[in-house]
């Protein structure tokens, strides 16, 4: 399958409610950091009011669905980036007292799909 044709429209409103709530703890922190889609419109030169789901359906048609994605579910997208992404950005968001509700969910769905923890407890 190809990389961004997984990205369904769906998929961009889960990533975009993620990447809010990252943006909230980067700011309790008083980080800047871009958003998602302040990224590719910059990188990818859309223009601003551009959606998520049709900049990626866009690059998607542009790169003839290259590059390919992963085929299969024991993907680094997945085993590295629940753990050591989204579970680090739950962690600094309760050291601020913070309620990251995607996140959370987000975490246990991959658990409950993977059958295992994949979430990296940290220490305090």
């Amino acid at each position: 399958m190809e990389q961004l044709a997984g990205i369904t429209p769906s998929v961009a409103r889960l990533t975009e409610a993620l990447d809010a709530e990252r943006l909230s703890v980067a700011s309790a922190y008083n980080v800047f950091v871009p958003s998602l889609v302040e990224h590719y419109h910059r990188i990818y030169g859309f223009d601003d009011g551009t959606t998520l789901a049709n900049m990626v359906d866009e690059l998607n048609k542009k790169r003839k669905g290259l590059p390919k994605g992963p085929t299969s579910t024991t993907t680094r997208y997945i085993t590295e980036d629940v753990p050591f992404g989204l579970t680090f950005i739950e962690h600094l968001a309760e050291k601020k007292g913070l309620h990251v509700p995607v996140h959370a969910a987000t975490i246990d769905m991959f658990n409950a799909l993977y059958g295992c923890i994949l979430e990296k407890k940290m220490n305090s």
